[in-house]
């Protein structure tokens, strides 16, 4: 097999354990590399048999094996070192420091109960299809539950229950309009960004929208504005023209008995006034704040005056 097709065949033994990421997957493909598919497909079938017939704990007993988890640890047994220590590096090697599990928080939460602090911002979003959407005037009402994916988390972070967890979405019909007609769409999602709170009475988690769009609605905006971008680019022209004077732009040395090296100052500082000028025209023209340039054409402002001042 070439790399495409052991990459492929990996993919569909990853597929029949149930695992998505793509660590599995590339020891697999190694797996099979080394070892031969026919090796894989023996212990693939081995796996089933025993997830048939009610699965394999862990060594400590304490949960049972998912069952990438149970075909990786057939695999492992078989293995020859060298074979091994190719695909599974970190074999045999001690985890530094314990993770305390999810179901053995209740001590430590306890501990970090006894002091609070204080957060100062909490937000969160939500990214789903709604089912039934419940709307009582200018109120906007949808549930959705979630299940935590079997993912990696950091060393120390626990995996979350599988339980899933329930959310009540408070929406408004002002915002709610404007998504209505794009969540019809079976390939579009919702994406709600707000606060969150628990709701004792309803046993849930509820969410309070300060904004609401599509994953399309959002493609849609972020081509828009590329477009816009480029049409308010400036013109590339073959022959750079020169700028015209601003009208502010006297001829000092003439109008002035100034000595020269004062006049060329005032020049100076009065061309650098003209650029700024443009500058705050071309963000203020695009929606933008030009707050630096505005300070510095008023400090660039006194710095002439103080010149044609000491002059007269």
């Amino acid at each position: 097999m070439d790399s495409e097709q052991l990459k492929s065949f990996a993919e569909d033994v990853a597929k029949q354990l149930n695992e998505k990421s793509g660590d599995p997957v590339r020891q697999i493909a190694l797996i099979a590399e080394h070892l031969g598919t026919d090796f894989v497909k023996e212990n693939l079938d081995e796996t089933l048999k025993i997830e048939a017939a009610g699965g394999m704990m862990t060594q400590e007993g304490e949960r049972r094996r998912t069952p990438g988890g149970v075909f990786f640890y057939l695999v492992k047994g078989k293995m020859e070192p060298n074979v091994r220590q190719i695909i599974f590096p970190n074999f045999g090697q001690q985890a530094k420091g314990g993770v305390v599990e999810w179901k053995d928080r209740g001590e430590y939460v306890e501990k970090a109960l006894a002091d609070k602090g204080e957060l100062r911002r909490v937000s969160i979003t939500v990214v789903g299809r709604p089912s039934k959407v419940v709307i009582e005037e200018n109120s906007v009402f949808a549930v959705f539950d979630y299940v935590h994916p079997n993912a990696p988390y950091p060393r120390g972070v626990p995996q979350p229950p599988e339980k899933p967890d329930t959310y009540v979405v408070y929406m408004s019909m002002k915002h709610w309009e404007q998504v209505a007609d794009a969540v019809k769409n079976p390939k579009d999602e919702l994406i709600v960004d707000g606060t969150i709170s628990w709701d004792d009475e309803h046993n849930c988690l509820a969410v309070f929208s300060t904004r609401i769009t599509t994953r399309l609605l959002e493609k849609r905006q972020r081509r828009q504005d590329r477009a816009k971008q480029e049409t308010q680019k400036p013109k590339k022209t073959d022959k750079p023209t020169r700028k015209p004077e601003d009208s502010r732009v006297s001829s000092v040395a003439s109008s002035l008995d100034l000595p020269e090296d004062t006049a060329a100052e005032i020049r100076k500082l009065e061309q650098a006034a003209t650029t700024l000028r443009e500058r705050i025209a071309a963000k203020t023209a695009k929606g933008q704040k030009a707050s630096m340039e505005e300070k510095l054409l008023r400090n660039n402002e006194r710095q002439i005056a103080k010149l044609k001042e000491s002059a007269r």
